[in-house]
């Protein structure tokens, strides 16, 4: 199936733009921060308090504000003298240094966020994090009441503290499992959980970045699910009542990251084993299906309000900037940062929405599987390959559950009237914001918003081409929407690819590709509105810069594309498909789905292209030379690793037997 993959640790997610606003520090700096980066950090090692804490302060902006000046103190040491202030007997300076920290995982990423983890800073922080317990367990059971101005301050101290251990934690799970597993053994998702309680009054910033850390850290890691499950302090039914109560708060963050949350735990495969009741209860999946779908819906804006809240941000910067250096960033507002999380948590929604319409529950395949066939069962004559529309998996089941499903089809249905509209609009704006002037990370958070409704928009195309059978009226809308869906890839998506440009990620292009194949299977007649030029610059592209993935869903694009009334680009796909077969050592994944494309495309003589195109280049002389060496490679995959790939390449070399025996009757009128 052409579905987008869930991203897995080590690749960035949906980050918020933690501290990265300048402070008072910085206007006392000179304009050349790779010239003042040393003699501030010299000052972390000064004997008065409130000097180390301005020098972690100064150094927090350097970092976010100068490439140059952050290189220049990594060089110094700056990791290992930020560690030790972590121990400082002043609560002020190690505000500023978990700050600094924040920052610079943020802006590094992976080799420091490693080198910290070897430097065993998980050792530091695990101290404070029993500090910031102890004291919110005090607040909890009402015995510290927050009266005196000293308790406030140092609750104040405690809370920033924790927004930025949190937000360091959140980072650190990205990296790789055995830090994810370190993490679970500090029992991490337990702390952060009680971050959060409403009791604990902490402020709304450090509830919305423990969310943040939860619905990271709960992704792909059921060991610490367990734990955090199986913890007497936090019952399930605790954990989700609290979850389900910050989706109904005013903050849009807290309501994306708690319905993410939520989504992991359903998602779990060990908690389902261990958990199957909480699991099975309706109110989980009531809360996962009818109500988070509302709410992740509002929080997506419509096309105006997305440009202003762009525009909004945008000159916020150019007016409050300090420095103006070319490092420095745009603040962007909840507004915006909500927008990529809740593509994610809808895009992933969206599959196990269609799993439950279908009665049944997705398998995951390994790296092997590349697109699921057309085809349920082996074909025994003919008519089957030409005549009929391909019946495949993605078609709904006959189950005994049959309310619950009709139920869930109504929510794939929900996401094509309410959600489907908003999307391509998000594109809009992309090249508007892409000048000099514009702030790199407000130029980043474009493009993960486009790549991540590129993604959306896949999920949701093939849950639609699952659920909704032909005579439906939900079928045609979506035919309608499929039809525009493929008229915007090649007028906007795939626009660059003439002069063999692509702005997005090579993921994205291969997600784009499965989004094709999604839409222009539901609208066959958009066919006839794709030109020659469109299908040979996507073609070169994909030939010189596409992934294996990314060329077999573009033939997989072309069993609907390639019955077109335009023998031109019929012409130059069956050359791209016979191309493939020609190969003295096809590739097994390609040459699977290029037979498939080619029964369709070529499935009967009455096409008016057959004649000028399969007859007259002599296509099946080619499909006839073909046989052994196709069976030799179908011989060649091993049925223990790769065992549907071998099912379906039996399959498709069994239809080319038939196909060809059809062919020849066709022609001699037999």
């Amino acid at each position: 199936m052409g579905k987008a993959n869930v991203r897995r640790r080590n690749q960035r997610k949906n980050r918020l733009n933690p501290l990265k606003k300048q402070d008072g520090a910085i206007k006392e700096l000179p304009l050349d921060l790779k010239e003042s980066a040393l003699p501030v950090l010299s000052r972390l090692e000064n004997p008065e308090a409130k000097e180390r804490s301005w020098a972690a302060s100064a150094i927090s902006s350097i970092i976010v504000s100068s490439s140059e000046g952050r290189l220049q103190l990594l060089k110094n040491g700056l990791v290992s003298k930020l560690m030790n202030r972590l121990t400082d007997d002043s609560i002020e300076v190690v505000v500023e240094v978990t700050g600094a920290l924040r920052n610079l995982v943020i802006e590094e990423e992976y080799a420091v966020l490693i080198d910290l983890y070897r430097k065993n800073i998980l050792a530091p922080l695990g101290t404070w994090q029993d500090k910031i317990d102890s004291f919110i367990e005090n607040i909890v059971q009402e015995k510290t009441k927050l009266e005196s101005y000293e308790d406030k301050g140092f609750f104040s101290c405690l809370c920033a503290i924790a927004e930025n251990v949190a937000s360091l934690y959140l980072n650190l799970g990205e990296t790789t499992f055995q830090v994810l597993n370190s993490l679970n053994q500090r029992n991490v998702l337990s702390f952060l959980f009680r971050l959060i309680v409403p009791a604990a009054k902490v402020p709304l910033p450090v509830v919305e970045t423990s969310l943040q850390a939860l619905f990271t850290l709960t992704d792909d890691n059921d060991n610490g699910l367990m734990s955090f499950l199986q913890n007497p302090n936090n019952t399930p039914d605790a954990i989700i009542d609290l979850l389900h109560f910050y989706m109904k708060s005013d903050s849009p963050l807290a309501k994306v990251y708690s319905v993410g949350c939520l989504f992991n735990i359903y998602q779990s495969k060990v908690v389902a084993k261990n958990f199957g009741e909480l699991l099975s209860s309706e109110s989980l999946l009531e809360i996962l299906s009818n109500e988070s779908l509302p709410i992740l819906t509002a929080l997506l804006p419509d096309e105006q309000s997305y440009l202003n809240f762009v525009d909004r941000d945008l000159q916020s910067f150019k007016k409050n900037g300090v420095t103006q250096l070319k490092d420095e960033e745009a603040i962007l507002s909840p507004d915006l940062l909500v927008v990529p999380a809740a593509l994610e948590i809808l895009s992933s929604l969206t599959s196990l929405l269609q799993s439950l319409a279908e009665g049944h529950v997705e398998e995951e395949f390994g790296d092997s599987f590349v697109a699921e066939d057309d085809s349920s069962k082996n074909l025994e004559d003919l008519s089957s390959i030409v005549d009929e529309e391909p019946m495949n998996s993605d078609q709904p089941m006959d189950v005994d559950n049959a309310s619950n499903e009709k139920s869930n089809s109504k929510l794939i249905e929900y996401m094509l009237d309410s959600v489907l509209p908003k999307l391509s609009s998000y594109f809009s704006w992309l090249s508007k914001f892409s000048s000099n002037d514009v702030p790199s990370n407000l130029r980043s958070y474009l493009l993960e918003v486009s790549e991540r409704t590129i993604e959306c928009l896949n999920n949701v195309s093939w849950s639609c081409n699952g659920v909704f059978n032909d005579i439906s009226d939900s079928s045609k809308k979506w035919k309608m929407q499929a039809t525009q869906l493929v008229q915007w890839l090649f007028q906007s998506i795939f626009a660059g690819l003439h002069n063999n440009s692509w702005p997005f990620s090579a993921d994205t292009f291969t997600v784009s590709c499965g989004l094709l194949w999604a839409a222009a299977r539901a609208a066959p007649e958009v066919s006839n509105s794709i030109t020659a030029e469109d299908i040979t610059s996507l073609i070169h592209y994909a030939s010189a810069h596409g992934s294996l993935d990314a060329q077999v869903r573009i033939f997989g694009a072309f069993a609907t594309l390639g019955r077109t009334d335009n023998i031109s680009v019929n012409e130059i796909i069956g050359q791209t498909l016979f191309s493939c077969l020609s190969l003295s050592e096809p590739n097994p994944q390609l040459t699977v789905e290029a037979l498939n494309t080619i029964y369709d495309v070529y499935g009967d003589k009455s096409y008016p292209y057959d004649g000028p195109v399969f007859q007259q280049r002599n296509y099946l002389q080619t499909l006839a030379e073909s046989l052994p060496k196709i069976s030799q490679m179908v011989k060649r995959i091993n049925r223990k690793s790769d065992g549907l790939l071998r099912f379906r390449a039996e399959e498709a070399l069994e239809n080319l037997d038939a196909f060809i025996e059809y062919k020849q009757s066709e022609y001699t009128g037999n």
